[in-house]
This record gives C-alpha cells, structure tokens and sequence, in this order.
C-alpha cells in the first residue's frame, strides 16, 4: 500500500517513538521482527514509501497498527496477512481480489 507523505511521515514517526519507548536496537527490533538488520535500519529511518510485508512485520513487532487509514486491524490478521504475501504488487492484488470474494460471500452476494 502506498503511502502520502503525511502517513509516511507519522507511520516513521510512530515507528521510532515505539522503538524508543522500549529501548529496541535496531539489532533486537530485527531479531524481533524477523526482518534483515539493514532493512530494519532502512525502515527505521524511513526510507520507504509503502507498507511492504516488512514494514508490516516491523509494526507488527512493535505493536503498531500500521494503516494509515486509522482502521483497527489485529496483529493475529496483521501477521496472517503478512505470511501470505510476497510482497510483490501482483501478489498483493490476488490477495484483495481473494478478500473481496471472501466479503461478497459475507455479504450474501456471491
């Protein structure tokens, strides 16, 4: 998911005020988050642009909710989600296309 500066800059934001706040190293934020130490670092200093499995991960970790809509998504289906996609923009699109049947079906409306 592609962010706009404003959620890019609070998502960075709320990362590093969170890791702060519980005294994480990138190294332990890493081995927490199951991310590479570099891209950890990546993300830490906001050198993203949007929400990528691990970015995800990263929010996961340290309890973030990281859509910038403001909707509640737990981190049981945060980390579903997550363990499914690749990370690529192809992937990503089954996956809505899979959640908008999913919500069709829920819906009554096949």
């Amino acid at each position: 998911m592609k962010l706009n500066p404003t959620e890019h800059k609070r998502l960075v934001t709320a990362i590093e005020k969170c890791r702060g706040e519980k005294g994480l190293s990138i190294s332990v934020l890493a081995d927490i988050s199951g991310v590479e130490q570099s891209q950890t670092s990546r993300i830490c200093m906001g050198q993203f642009s949007s929400i990528s499995s691990n970015v995800m991960q990263i929010c996961i970790a340290l309890g973030l909710q990281p859509q910038p809509s403001g909707l509640l998504l737990s981190n049981a289906l945060a980390a579903g989600l997550a363990s499914l996609w690749d990370g690529s923009k192809e992937d990503e699109e089954r996956l809505l296309n899979l959640l908008g049947a999913v919500a069709k079906v829920k819906a009554g409306t096949r």
